[in-house]
């Protein structure tokens, strides 16, 4: 026992000498470097830096059993709080504060239960009476910071003129968005009256039988229909209006032709010559739909594909929140919000990508680890980490969920010890996979893609461990980094479609699940990890749900609301709102690219028009083609995308040139000139929506 205490001491000594240390750093330290410029830190600060910081673990561990006298959680919770306060104090925009807001909500939520805590426990009277000072004390400061936003909304905002490395503006994080206040608006609204026509006794809604597990999957069956044939359509007339683009559909196309006929996951079109794709994204678990295209050939296979795996992730979802003994009108809301998730869904949006694994295996890995089936979660580990060189992040964050996050006042020592071997399992594994894929594709192929976060290293000389260096000396740039404008936006997007849940766990090693989404989506500056509408929020939107499951489980069994039945009512409402929220938001995004379905409808003639030029070029010609119409052309060993293809060094005219009209119709006399004069001449296969070039005679 005392060495467990002396482990999680040691752990929350140095959380909070390392707040203390920032805070002191945000003082010390002028703002560019706090916010705007990683790379003014030096290596004269680092030894400053981490002497305060070892000060600081000796002053904290020396005194710890003066420090416990207000409860842990609370003067933790202080100390995040009270740095929030001055980073918000001195950010120059308003995204920050918005930001610092956001996150102040755990701490928030862990001093109000505390507050219960110390009812049930014989503390003196002085000592309850100190630790309700440092809880208001952190309700006043979140107040405070509320007030801030509201000042920081109006202020003048003076534009750093050096370099901004953070990316930070004085742009509004809703941005006058006013689809998305009345998405919200509506979800908040129909989720509260979903709540009121479904309400329940949350006292009796705990058992299953087998009437309520056959409704619960009529329901998700019915809604993965729904929702899987309508984003099938969109996805599918993506592809019937010539609308998919080389990167990275086409690349797809073409190498899942390849891979039927034997010839490996190799592409020209990635990167202009004939590539295999595991030397640029080390992805095998392609192979799992090799048989299903081997017996469809066609790119609309892939599409629906897509769709069929992510809805796969309602099985060990479904699993889990039995696990958890979640309600069964829970879980049934609980999988609806997995299936309408606006981040889940928009991910499926730019067409197939291996990421789309992410979300049903992270979650079986999940399952199995709490299950403690270790050949489980040995294989759907395996299987983690062949969709991508990367996907390892997700491995270690659950191995530490494993390690610091797991129910210990439930468990036996066995089970205790069982979960620290599958924690620490799975980080090494994840580690010892990601080095050598990271080593095979920094020797064999083209380079793994760490040039994104480039951003967070004020030491670019010493690669990664520079980043780690630099977030340890800079964590207020690292944050203003998250809060940038438009990703602040993603977060509320991505939260309130679970109805904020994640944010009121008592746990705190639950949120070490959420570091694969700060890491993929949020910490590096390139644009579209953290967009809807691309491929990177597989993996970290089925976490946040993972973590909302957890969040309405404690506070459903929480004691001190087991008299509290207004509550756990409350709680099953905000269930309901999260699902209202999701789906208003989702029915959005797919009225928003419904137009692709209407497009086809109304103008067949000209699309198929199209296909019948496209499919009359022969299969073994060579061809060079603009990005849209890369995906039909994609049974074929070589082709090119016009736009990447190296005209001027070509050693040989490729056979056919074809250039799509419509994108391309203002810039057509240059291109043609271009190409006469490097020998290409008009086909007879040109009609009004293709230019297709050949070989003059």
């Amino acid at each position: 026992m005392r060495g467990k205490v002396t482990l999680k001491q040691i752990t929350g000594t140095v959380i909070a000498a390392f707040l203390a240390m920032a805070l002191l750093s945000l003082f010390f330290f002028g703002k560019s470097r706090n916010f705007f410029d990683v790379r003014q830190i030096s290596a004269q600060e680092l030894m400053i830096q981490a002497l305060l910081f070892a000060f600081l673990f000796g002053l904290f561990f020396a005194f710890r059993k003066k420090l416990s006298y207000v409860l842990e959680p609370i003067w933790m919770a202080t100390l995040w709080l009270v740095y929030l306060f001055f980073f918000s104090v001195l950010a120059p925009v308003e995204s920050l504060a918005f930001g610092a807001l956001l996150v102040s909500i755990p701490a928030v939520y862990i001093s109000f239960h505390e507050g219960f805590t110390l009812k049930k426990e014989s503390f003196s009277k002085n000592r309850i009476k100190l630790n309700k000072i440092f809880i208001y004390l952190n309700y006043t400061i979140s107040l405070l910071l509320l007030v801030i936003l509201i000042f920081k909304a109006g202020a003048v905002y003076e534009p750093y003129l050096g370099r901004n490395g953070s990316l930070i503006s004085d742009a509004h994080v809703l941005k006058a968005d006013w689809d998305t206040y009345f998405y919200l608006g509506l979800g908040i609204m129909a989720g509260l009256i979903l709540g009121h026509i479904f309400q329940t006794d949350p006292l009796k809604d705990k058992t299953y039988d087998k009437k309520k597990e056959l409704t619960i999957i009529a329901i998700v069956f019915i809604a993965l229909l729904f929702e899987g044939f309508l984003l099938s359509r969109i996805l599918v007339s993506r592809i019937q209006t010539l609308s998919t683009s080389t990167y990275d559909f086409g690349i797809f196309t073409q190498m899942f032709h390849n891979m039927r006929r034997f010839e490996g996951m190799v592409t020209t079109l990635e990167r202009g010559f004939l590539l295999n794709h595991n030397f640029v994204h080390v992805s095998p678990i392609y192979y799992l739909m090799l048989p299903f295209f081997a017996l469809f050939p066609y790119p609309e296979t892939l599409q629906v594909l897509q769709v069929i795996v992510v809805a796969s992730g309602v099985i060990p979802l479904y699993l889990i929140g039995k696990h958890l003994r979640l309600p069964p009108i829970i879980l049934a809301v609980v999988e609806l919000v997995y299936i309408f998730n606006p981040a889940i869904v928009s991910s499926s949006f730019f067409d197939l990508h291996e990421n789309c694994f992410l979300a049903p295996l992270i979650l079986f890995v999940l399952y199995y680890a709490i299950k403690q089936k270790t050949i489980g979660l040995i294989v759907s580990g395996i299987l983690l980490l062949l969709v991508k060189e990367d996907a390892g992040i997700y491995l270690v964050f659950i191995g530490l969920y494993l390690i610091f996050g797991m129910d210990r006042k439930n468990a036996t020592k066995s089970e205790i010890r069982l979960n620290i071997i599958h924690g620490l399992g799975a980080i090494v594994v994840a580690i010892v996979y990601f080095t050598f894929a990271i080593a095979y594709l920094g020797i064999l192929g083209t380079g793994a893609m760490l040039w994104r976060y480039g951003n967070l290293n004020g030491y670019t000389d010493l690669g990664l461990f520079g980043t780690i260096l630099s977030l340890f000396q800079n964590p207020s740039y690292f944050l203003a980094t998250l809060f940038q404008p438009s990703k602040v936006y993603s977060m509320l997007v991505l939260f309130a479609g679970c109805a904020f849940f994640p944010f009121f766990v008592r746990n705190m090693a639950d949120y070490l699940l959420l570091g694969p989404l700060v890491v993929v989506n949020f910490a590096s500056n390139y644009y579209w990890q953290h967009q809807f509408g691309y491929q990177y929020f597989y993996g970290g939107g089925v976490l946040v749900i993972f973590v909302a499951m957890l969040a309405i489980k404690e506070n459903l069994s929480l004691g001190f609301l087991m008299s509290f039945t207004k509550i756990k009512r409350a709680i099953y409402q905000f269930v309901f709102v999260a699902l209202a929220i999701s789906m208003t938001i989702t029915i959005g995004l797919f009225l928003g690219r419904y137009h692709y379905v209407t497009d086809y409808r109304n103008n067949f003639f000209e699309y198929d028009n199209m296909r019948e030029t496209l499919e009359a070029i022969p299969r073994d010609k060579k061809v060079v083609a603009t990005s849209k119409l890369t995906t039909f052309l994609g049974d074929r060993m070589y082709l090119y995308d016009y736009d990447y293809y190296d005209f001027d060094n070509a050693i040989e005219l490729m056979d056919y040139v074809i250039i799509d009209i419509r994108l391309y119709e203002h810039n057509l006399p240059g291109m043609e000139a271009a190409l006469t004069a490097l020998g290409y001449q008009p086909s007879s296969l040109s009609n009004s929506d293709l230019l297709v070039y050949e070989p003059a005679n």
